[in-house]
């Protein structure tokens, strides 16, 4: 069996007196939503890059272009003459002392003046021999006016055909006599050689007897000018002879024109050879 408990009149209308009030304000009741799930974006990657260097090209540093020194002279001599022209006859301008220094202008084509600027301004020239200059003669420019000309070669004259002189007529040759052609001597030798002519000798001329003979394998030769038609040969012929000891000798008529740089006579010849004859010279 239920028991059923009375719910009181005051708390009926007090619950439905609070529904009216809140039906009659309509306050809205608040609305609650799922708050978005966040989205982790990634973090950039980066990749690292060499950036490339820059090329330092230097530029050059600027040269700077020296100043030649204007050349000069310095003067050696005492007392230097200063002339008006590169010559020795050439009038006097003035006179340097020892050490002066000037500068120098230009020179000859030569080289052996120099032209050169005084200290009032006129130029004047001196000799290359007794200064000092400071550069190189050869580099100094010419003077004007001094500058070699080239000379024109003179075309070649027609050579004309050589004149030959004439031939000498040669006169005829001297005659052997004796000692007989082959004829074997003893140690006293061959005595007396001799010839004959039909010319007469000139100014000048003489019998030119030429003997051969054999000396450690070679033929020597000794050689006599005379005006006789005979020779006797020397003796130490004997003794300079050697091997078969057999000797040639001959005659020319020659014209003596000088002797050479050992003093033997030398000439021309005037006959034509004579016979070659021999002997033997025994020991």
């Amino acid at each position: 069996m239920m028991r059923t408990f009375p719910i009181p009149l005051v708390g009926l209308v007090f619950v439905l007196a609070a529904g009216l009030i809140l039906a009659g304000c309509q306050l809205p009741l608040p609305m609650f939503r799922a708050a978005p799930t966040a989205t982790l974006t990634p973090e950039p990657t980066f990749t690292a890059t060499t950036a490339a260097s820059p090329t330092f090209t230097p530029s050059p540093a600027p040269t700077s272009t020296p100043t030649p020194l204007p050349a000069t002279i310095r003067v050696r001599a005492d007392v230097l003459n200063v002339r008006k022209a590169p010559s020795t006859s050439a009038d006097i301008v003035t006179k340097l002392q020892q050490g002066t220094m000037l500068p120098v202008l230009a020179r000859t084509p030569a080289g052996d003046w120099l032209l050169i600027r005084l200290g009032s301004g006129e130029e004047a020239w001196v000799s290359t021999d007794w200064v000092e200059v400071s550069v190189p003669v050869e580099s100094l420019p010419v003077a004007p006016g001094l500058e070699a000309t080239p000379t024109r070669p003179a075309p070649p004259s027609p050579t004309p055909a050589p004149t030959l002189p004439p031939t000498p007529t040669l006169l005829p040759a001297p005659l052997l006599l004796e000692p007989p052609d082959g004829q074997v001597f003893g140690a006293a030798g061959p005595g007396v050689l001799r010839w004959q002519w039909a010319g007469s000798l000139g100014p000048e001329q003489y019998f030119v007897v030429t003997i051969a003979y054999p000396h450690n394998g070679a033929i020597w030769y000794d050689v006599h000018w005379v005006q006789e038609t005979s020779f006797q040969p020397p003796a130490y012929l004997k003794d300079l002879i050697t091997g078969d000891r057999r000797c040639t000798w001959q005659v020319v008529v020659m014209r003596k024109t000088g002797v050479d740089e050992r003093g033997w006579n030398v000439g021309e010849p005037v006959s034509r050879p004579s016979a070659q004859w021999s002997f033997v010279w025994g020991q």
